[in-house]
């Protein structure tokens, strides 16, 4: 059964009405209601009996003019509006998908699909610890809820509010300036005089002037600014974002006056409206820093801080907090809120500005950070470039010209665009004394950006590319910095000649030109610092090796050892390199000199197992047999702790030739302990049968015959030449029959 009422020219008796109707536990209470209005209540219509089957499949009645009818669908509208309206949005959602799945052809499907499409963008704000990517799924099924609800029947009765829902998530949450100014302009496409038209072009108006097109923007807010004023009643949530938009572009032209003015009359006319909408407070903070209130700013960018911390301005707002308390006079404060920001924000422009802040303060080198671009959108580097193009290269002087190349140079260095950047200091270069200040800046400028292109071009099968460099920019591969003020970016690059030098030398060195290589070798060896001289003596320690010059080779180890530092990993390997070298050239004094630095400062490496077996060696050569010795124990005592393969196949070694030793020099006590031990180490190494063999003999030698027949037996049976295995079958069968022999008195 369906009740019709006669729509009341008070929307809120009439919404009461419908609440009082839509809830079933007050039925009794609405009948009353109804009852004592009856005069000037709706009339009661009963439908026939007969229509009843087909109310299924009825849409709407013929009503009157002035008539509404309440139905299922729109109490359903109404009870999730409710609980949205409390923050029960899963309830809400649950009520509005039921709406649109039991009613698909109801008038009220786009406005659940539009808050549907709310409640998804509140729970991506609610959601601001989950990550960004998180939340943009969020957005993004917000915006396909609004899409939704605009293509919901009948058209065009949203007047706008999807278009500009979609517009303004596009721009203020996720950031996407082209798609959010296209779902604007249809907005006001379909609703040029919809109630979002204005509020639309607020926002067309903000990415105009983001994108730089600072005339159209201030167009448009105009246009705007004269429609709102001619409303009678103008309420002040129409002209608040009016006021503030032109104050923000007053600002980009730098139109300090007509700011003041913008914000003075809307701060009179709501004073509150900045804290809800705290990124206002990043341009009254702009403005007082502009005017000089340096106090007043900072509070302001303070406040911004606190209350928007998820706006894309925030380091921007550190950056210019650090500089206004360096202002005041608060260097300590200044110094950590620069450290804090650059740690906080290392990839963004204003990150950048802090640590070269850092570093002027301390005099140090900056620091190489790559600021990458993010997606449908230019970055503040692009900006930061296009405004240094538009302004100082079109009409400054020279010299203004190459202090804003000063300024550029590092930002295309950082996106990598260094033949971009050459092409543009060539062009510049025209017309300018190379002996004058700017001259020297642009000619250290061009070193610098010839070093750090080479230095990029650090893989593999970047040797051509270097090589190309290295012969077109060969006159700037200077390491001189003649500059009488270099800027950071010649601070940072100069320091890095040798590195550069060196790149260019291992290319050389891969086509096969030894020659060229050493020179560029050479050359980085003298400019070369403490820390980087190591690397550059490798190269050149390399290449003697490559050219068959070992004695070069080995003077160059010499002098790297000089200068390398007590690396733990470094170090070893390179005492272990000049030791294989000498044993190549027969020096074995110096071999064994590195190998006991190695095993002395080193004991912790995991080579000295086989330093000291090669040491062992070396003095068992010479005839030092008790050094030898010692040097045998302490090998024994690193292999053994060792699971490496190679560190077990030379335990195995050490211990045969030990055994050798001790028997050449008649030790045959010491011998027969370390071929046992070599034997029930390695059963089935080659050896082992040889090794059982020599163990018989000094078995019976010593009196020790059941010993020597259980050797000799081992060693008939062991792998191995077969006139051994015959020979220690012989002697085992001698001794079992002597043995036969005595037993019997014979």
């Amino acid at each position: 059964m369906r009740i019709v009422v006669r729509s009341q020219t008070n929307r809120n008796r009439a919404r009461s009405l419908f609440f009082t109707i839509a809830l079933p536990a007050m039925l009794s209470l609405f009948v009353v209601f109804g009852t004592a209005r009856s005069e000037e209540g709706p009339p009661h219509i009963d439908l026939p009996e007969a229509s009843q089957p087909h109310l299924p499949h009825l849409k709407r009645p013929e009503l009157h003019p002035g008539d509404q009818l309440i139905g299922e669908d729109q109490l359903m509208y109404r009870k999730a509006e409710a609980l949205f309206d409390k923050g029960e949005w899963n309830a809400a959602e649950k009520d509005l998908q039921g709406l649109i799945e039991t009613h698909p052809q109801s008038v009220f499907v786009g406005k659940a699909y539009l808050l549907i499409g709310r409640i998804a963008e509140r729970r991506a704000k609610k959601e601001s610890g989950s990550g960004r990517d998180a939340r943009n799924r969020l957005y993004r099924r917000a915006i396909r809820l609004y899409w939704k609800a605009h293509l919901a029947p009948p058209d065009g009765w949203d007047q706008g509010e999807s278009f500009y829902r979609m517009g303004r998530l596009m721009l203020v949450k996720m950031h996407f300036d082209p798609e959010a100014k296209g779902y604007l302009n249809l907005g006001i496409i379909e609703a040029p005089e919809g109630p979002y038209s204005y509020e639309s072009r607020v926002l067309i108006a903000e990415i105009l002037r983001r994108e730089g097109h600072l005339e159209k923007a201030r167009q448009v807010i105009d246009h705007v600014e004269g429609r709102v004023r001619l409303e009678p009643n103008l309420p002040a949530t129409r002209l608040l974002p009016v006021l503030y938009e032109k104050a923000r572009i007053a600002l980009e032209q730098n139109d300090i006056p007509e700011v003041g003015r913008m914000l003075s009359e809307a701060l009179a006319a709501d004073g509150t409206y900045p804290y809800s909408h705290p990124s206002l407070f990043f341009l009254l903070g702009r403005y007082a820093e502009r005017v000089g209130h340096t106090r007043r700013a900072f509070s302001l960018f303070r406040n911004f801080v606190r209350f928007d911390p998820a706006s894309p301005d925030i380091p921007e707002a550190g950056y210019r907090l650090a500089i206004l308390a360096g202002r005041m006079g608060r260097s300590r404060s200044m110094r950590g809120r620069l450290v804090e920001l650059y740690h906080d924000y290392p990839d963004s422009d204003w990150g950048i500005r802090a640590r070269l802040e850092i570093l002027k303060e301390r005099d140090e080198k900056p620091l190489e950070i790559a600021v990458p671009t993010p997606p449908h959108q230019k970055s503040i580097l692009d900006h930061r470039v296009e405004e240094l193009e538009r302004i100082d290269f079109r009409n400054g002087s020279q010299t203004t010209k190459v202090l804003a190349f000063s300024l550029m140079a590092p930002l295309l260095a950082h996106r990598e665009q260094w033949p971009v950047a050459l092409r543009k200091l060539n062009r510049l270069s025209i017309g300018t004394d190379p002996f004058s200040r700017p001259g020297l800046r642009l000619s250290n400028l061009e070193k610098s950006l010839v070093y750090g292109w080479i230095l990029k071009e650090s893989g593999a099968g970047h040797d051509g590319a270097v090589r190309k460099i290295a012969r077109d920019y060969g006159y700037a591969l200077s390491p001189a910095l003649t500059d009488p003020a270099p800027v950071p970016f010649e601070r940072f690059e100069f320091p890095k000649a040798a590195r550069v030098f060196d790149r260019i030398g291992r290319a050389e060195q891969k086509k096969g030109r030894f020659f060229e290589a050493g020179l560029w070798f050479r050359k980085a060896l003298r400019v070369a610092s403490l820390k980087d001289k190591p690397e550059v003596l490798g190269d050149l320690f390399d290449l003697s090796l490559a050219s068959r010059d070992p004695l070069e080779a080995y003077r160059t180890g010499e002098t790297l050892l000089a200068v390398l530092p007590a690396d733990p990993v470094e170090r070893p390997a390179w005492l272990g390199r000049m030791a294989g070298l000498a044993r190549r050239m027969g020096m074995s004094g110096s071999e064994e000199g590195y190998l006991e630095e190695r095993l002395r400062e080193f004991p912790e490496d995991p080579t000295s197992g086989r330093s000291a077996y090669r040491i062992f060696t070396i003095e068992r050569e010479r005839g030092h047999f008790r050094r030898a010795r010692a040097m045998a124990l302490r090998s024994r005592a690193f292999l053994d702790d060792s699971g490496n393969p190679t560190d077990r196949k030379a335990l195995g070694d050490l211990l045969y030739a030990w055994g050798q030793m001790e028997q050449e020099i008649h030790h045959p006590a010491a011998a027969y302990r370390a071929w046992s031990d070599f034997v029930k180490f390695a059963p089935e190494d080659s050896r082992a049968g040889w090794a059982q063999y020599q163990l018989g003999k000094i078995a019976e030698t010593m009196g020790r015959s059941d010993d020597a027949y259980q050797w000799f037996r081992r060693a008939s049976l062991a792998k191995g030449p077969a006139p051994l295995s015959d020979v220690a079958r012989q002697k085992a069968d001698a001794i079992k029959l002597r043995q036969e022999a005595q037993n019997r008195g014979l």
